[in-house]
């Protein structure tokens, strides 16, 4: 059985503050590995699907610049509509890309405020 505090010397009051504190930092430990893995797996949907429309962007316009490029050679000098079918390949991805990273974004910020807190309360224990 523990001692009552008014009972207890200075150095066991100090040798329980220092037990107490590293029992606070494992506990704060853990709750930030708890909170950054259900963040993970909840936004690892969202970071397929940026990758796979990156991955899908490039492989479309690999396939469709030529077909494109050929089919504006009709109106345009070739040099014009590769131009045109690059920039558009570009314009699809990038949407692609900012649509997946906005996703993403809003889902860290949870673990952000978590760490913010987290500092806080160990500038406290300081």
């Amino acid at each position: 059985m523990e001692k009552n505090i008014l009972e207890m010397s200075t150095f066991g009051l100090i040798s329980r503050l220092i037990k107490q504190g590293k029992r606070f930092a494992s506990i704060e430990k853990q709750w930030v590995t708890n909170e950054l893995s259900t963040t993970l797996s909840d936004n690892l949907p969202w970071l397929v699907v940026l990758c796979a429309g990156l991955v899908l962007a490039c492989l479309g316009g690999l396939c469709l610049l030529v077909t494109l490029i050929l089919v504006l050679n009709i109106w345009f000098l070739p040099w014009a509509s590769a131009l045109i079918v690059s920039l558009g390949l570009l314009l699809i991805g990038m949407i692609l890309g900012l649509s997946g990273a906005l996703k993403v974004k809003k889902g860290i910020k949870k673990p952000k405020d978590c760490l913010a807190q987290i500092g806080k309360d160990m500038k406290w224990m300081k």
